[in-house]
């Protein structure tokens, strides 16, 4: 193997695919990255058995071939070379790096001893703007659960439903929930769970504006093919909770806020917050109370000038971190807030856009 590219094609690349990289004793070869050079085309591969990542790279290759290397030795020394060419070349599973004043070896593996990624026969697609999935799954990671507990919500659901498709999590204190449109489907009902793990790997995949994602999935296995990208990823066996009942429908009082002066008194009072983290919205006529008290350190009291509220006055205690959360998770800057009494949950979502909804229950029924 032989090829020529530009230090940062390559570097990007490399440093990505060691996110895809593993730690196992009996297979350490699952550290590794493999990089091949076929033809016109020049690609970097990595695995650790649950997800998986292929991506070609520009280059000129010169002769065809194959090595396996370890991915930290290669992305570290890749980002010490100064100039803005590099020449790799393989030679007995050794990998020369050639730069204008620079020449590396790293020891490399046979090939053949890294793992085959797996391939999806007989799958299911689908179609839509990268970009709108990429928002998509940012507005929700904040909700994934992070616990072994329950693997079934320990990542985010793709539900389809006709052209469209909702993209879900919760962690049972919160859910969020968007809806965006399909440009192609092959199926008008399907679901499936990706792991929390792959959804932040897809949120930093290189992109260009207008980029299609096609989404090719199975009873076990999901591949997002993004321009030279692909990621390959197990799905999570289990059943995604039915969340609709939970989702108010009605609401005894609503109001209008705006959403940078909530969040900068929510931030103040957080200072003062119980080991709970929690704060408590007190809402009356037009004014909202943001309060917190610990016992220990003080409390804190500053109120806010509602854009509108209909109902009864209410007092609630949240977490004020899952607040944050499903606050900032949403663009516009006035926030709508739906809710049904003082212990059922809470609907957040934009004034003018309700394809992105944040449910949050109160903190005195966690």
């Amino acid at each position: 193997m032989k090829l020529t590219s530009l230090k940062n094609n390559l570097k990007n690349i490399v440093v990505q695919a060691e996110r895809f990289t593993g730690k196992n004793i009996n297979l350490p070869i699952l550290g590794n990255v493999l990089i091949e050079s076929r033809g016109k085309k020049c690609s970097v591969s990595a695995t650790n058995l649950e997800m998986a990542m292929e991506a070609n790279f520009p280059c000129k290759a010169s002769q065809e071939g194959v090595i396996t290397v370890p991915a930290r030795i290669l992305s570290t020394v890749i980002q010490t070379i100064p100039e803005d060419n590099v020449t790799l070349e393989e030679k007995n599973n050794i990998l020369s790096i050639h730069s204008e004043n620079s020449k590396i070896t790293i020891n490399g593996n046979p090939s053949k001893d890294f793992p085959i990624i797996p391939k999806i026969k007989g799958g299911k697609k689908l179609t839509l703007s990268f970009l709108s999935l990429v928002d998509g799954l940012k507005s929700v990671i904040p909700a994934i659960s992070r616990s072994d507990l329950k693997p079934e919500i320990s990542g985010a659901l793709f539900k389809v439903e006709g052209k469209k498709m909702k993209l879900v999590a919760t962690d049972t204190f919160r859910l969020a929930e968007k809806t965006m449109t399909l440009a192609s489907s092959e199926e008008t009902k399907a679901s499936f769970v990706v792991p929390v793990r792959t959804v932040e790997e897809l949120t930093r995949l290189f992109f260009e504006e207008g980029d299609e994602a096609v989404v090719t999935y199975s009873d076990n296995q999901v591949v997002f093919a993004v321009g030279d990208q692909t990621i390959t990823s197990r799905l999570i066996d289990g059943v995604f909770p039915e969340y609709g009942g939970i989702i108010p429908k009605n609401f005894e009082s609503t109001a209008l806020v705006e959403k940078s002066e909530l969040i900068q008194k929510m931030r103040a009072a957080a200072v003062l917050s119980s080991k709970l983290n929690d704060i408590v919205l007190k809402f009356s006529g037009e004014v909202m109370t943001v309060e917190s008290s610990n016992s220990e350190l003080g409390s804190m009291s500053s109120k806010i000038k509602l854009k509108k509220f209909t109902g009864k006055p209410l007092n609630l205690s949240f977490n004020f971190r899952y607040l944050l959360d499903g606050l900032e998770s949403i663009p516009d800057e006035e926030i709508f807030m739906g809710v049904s009494g003082e212990s059922s949950p809470a609907l957040l979502r934009s004034q003018t856009d309700e394809s992105l909804i944040y449910v949050l229950m109160p903190i005195r029924n966690i």
